[in-house]
């Protein structure tokens, strides 16, 4: 019988560094029988699991079915850090929406951090989070110029973002690599896995049912309802939420067609000694590069 890949068995944790140094797992019970709800949400990764506090602290009856646990999948394996920003500058967004879309999106974005960090201080989420900002750090001269403009965006709209050239550059990074940096204060870093279980139980608080080990597998809509399906249990809702992303299967038509998997390797060290930790990102940012296959590091709580 060929083995399941620890990265995609749900019946248990992939191992990584998160997997040993996060938070206690979020204990709950697969739902069993029949049940009503107003929402659905299909995937308890960030996105459904934001999603089941707000509405739940909207007053609606909201539940989460989880294939595997919170935070099994990307969620809770990706690198920890919160960077504000989409891939397209500010003047771009502006230019592919318009003036008040555009700069509603460069809101958005620009802010996305003050939303992460906001629901951890409110709901006292316990997960090594620290907010000493992010550097997105330049690996050729020749993207020195594009990096500079994309600073410059983002200051004509008040945001306290920073450019600095070689000399400065290494002395955040630790790395002579880099021949420019932009330094973006709004940015920081947290455990990943810890803040999906945090975000789980502040769910669960605010009123939602949380169902892990139930992946759905069958989704129809019936009268003004929808019913979804898992091995033990039998969901009604008025609205579903599909909120799965890197797994999703043919659970809607076509949906796993618009979807292009990416892998992300991460590799941990041993803590760092004292000498060589007070030189490799000494201010505490996390880091990034422009690489079009990016390297990105940080450091941990134990450094």
């Amino acid at each position: 019988m060929a083995q399941i890949s620890p990265m995609a068995d749900v019946t248990r944790l992939p191992p990584s560094l998160w997997a040993v140094t996060a938070e206690e797992a979020f204990s709950g019970h697969a739902l069993e029988g029949d049940h009503r709800f107003d929402i659905a949400i299909v995937g308890g990764g960030f996105t459904g699991l934001s999603a089941a506090l707000h509405a739940s602290q909207s007053g609606a009856r909201v539940c989460v079915l989880e294939a595997g646990e919170p935070g099994w999948g990307a969620s809770g394996r990706n690198g920890g850090q919160v960077i504000p920003g989409f891939k397209w500058d500010p003047d771009e967004l502006v230019a592919k929406f318009g003036e008040d879309a555009g700069e509603r999106l460069v809101t958005f974005a620009g802010s996305a951090p003050d939303l992460v960090f906001d629901l951890i201080t409110r709901h006292d989420i316990q997960c090594a989070a620290s907010r000493e900002g992010w550097l997105q750090a330049v690996h050729t001269k020749k993207l020195v110029k594009a990096v500079e403009l994309r600073a410059a965006q983002w200051q004509a709209r008040g945001a306290p973002v920073n450019f600095v050239r070689v000399d400065e550059a290494y002395a955040l990074t630790g790395s002579p690599a880099y021949v420019a940096a932009l330094v973006e204060p709004r940015g920081g870093k947290l455990n990943p896995l810890s803040y999906a279980r945090g975000l789980a139980r502040a769910a669960a608080s605010a009123g939602a049912t949380i169902s892990p080990t139930s992946p759905v597998t069958g989704l129809q809509q019936t009268g003004g309802n929808w019913v979804a399906s898992t091995p033990t249990a039998s969901i009604a809702a008025d609205k579903v939420l599909l909120a799965t992303n890197g797994y999703t299967d043919g659970l809607w038509p076509k949906l796993r067609q618009t979807l292009i998997p990416v892998a992300s390797f991460i590799v941990a060290t041993r803590p760092l000694s004292d000498n060589v930790r007070r030189t490799i990102l000494p201010g505490g940012h996390v880091i990034s590069d422009t690489r079009r296959l990016l390297t990105y590091s940080r450091l941990d709580e134990a450094g």
